[in-house]
């Protein structure tokens, strides 16, 4: 019982690491560096968490969280692909304004627990109780690979994510595919976030959302931009982080801030070995026109 109690931790960790891995990858890949992730999870989780208190309807929530992550993620694409701006300060000024409006109006949920007939439908896979959103995330990690790999939209993203100076001659609509990018990605954090506060951490704090968009961001760099790669990912850091939950009801003595720190200390190390590999010129799939602002009025550069 233990034993399933554990895998069901870590199927619900991975999960949320998985979506919100999945729509970071996309707009990384479309040439997009967004490090709004972290404001816009935070107020997708809160939006599903509101409205899951005040109507009891867990997809109206999941919906609204979705809904709530894409209009706002507009926000970091309107300045990157419309205005233009960099792309690093663009994103940290939208992630302090997700952070910042989810703690002003989170408050006033802190302690209000969510309604009691609110309860996730189970279904029996090979013995193993899953909810749909489980098995929705492996679907739509699959389905992002064969949007990238076999679709005329996914050769587009990935085009411009390497040339945008190409793909510009080619007739790519550049603007267009770079705002569906971070629409997809909106809606995936969108689900995710609305999946770990009504799932995973079935209650509203403050800061309870902290630090998951940063490790979104640094999985899809882990995972080789590569959407089937993103699920090996994603359920190596749920492992680690559903350590720091089970270590110390085994009895285990080991300080639980380390613990709780190790998927960051994982996802750095990680990191550390792909930039060494691609400082050696070992091509890894990294989107050479990544954090790069594209304007059609500037000379020609070389992204290579």
């Amino acid at each position: 019982m233990r034993l399933l109690i554990i895998i069901n931790g870590i199927l619900e960790r991975a999960t949320v690491y998985l979506l919100a891995t999945e729509g970071s990858l996309i707009v990384q890949r479309a040439g997009l560096l967004n490090l709004g992730i972290e404001g816009f999870f935070a107020i997708a989780a809160l939006v599903a968490y509101a409205v899951a208190v005040y109507t009891g309807n867990l997809v109206l929530a999941f919906i609204a969280a979705a809904a709530s992550a894409l209009a706002f993620n507009m926000i970091f694409t309107v300045l990157t692909v419309h205005l233009r701006l960099n792309h690093i300060v663009s994103g940290l000024a939208v992630s302090m304004l997700g952070l910042g409006l989810s703690y002003t109006f989170g408050v006033s949920l802190v302690g209000i627990p969510l309604p009691q007939n609110i309860s996730m439908p189970m279904i029996n896979v090979f013995g193993l109780e899953l909810d749909p959103v489980i098995i929705l995330s492996i679907v739509i990690a699959v389905g992002l690979w064969y949007l990238l790999y076999r679709t005329k939209l996914g050769y587009q993203i990935r085009i411009v994510g390497e040339n945008p100076h190409v793909a510009d001659r080619l007739g790519v609509p550049i603007d267009k595919v770079r705002y569906i990018a971070t629409a997809i990605e909106g809606a995936l954090v969108g689900l995710g976030a609305a999946y770990y506060s009504l799932v995973v951490i079935p209650e509203w704090s403050t800061g309870v959302t902290l630090g998951k968009g940063w490790l979104a961001i640094a999985l899809a760099m882990f995972s080789l931009w590569h959407p089937i790669y993103a699920i090996g990912g994603s359920y190596l850091i749920a492992c680690s982080d559903s350590l720091a939950r089970v270590l110390p009801l085994l009895g285990v003595p080991v300080s639980p801030y380390l613990l709780y720190a190790l998927p960051y200390v994982l996802t750095i190390v990680a990191l550390s070995v792909v930039s060494y590999v691609e400082v050696k010129k070992k091509r890894l799939g990294i989107p050479t026109a990544l954090a790069k602002v594209y304007s059609r009025e500037e000379r020609a550069r070389k992204y290579t």
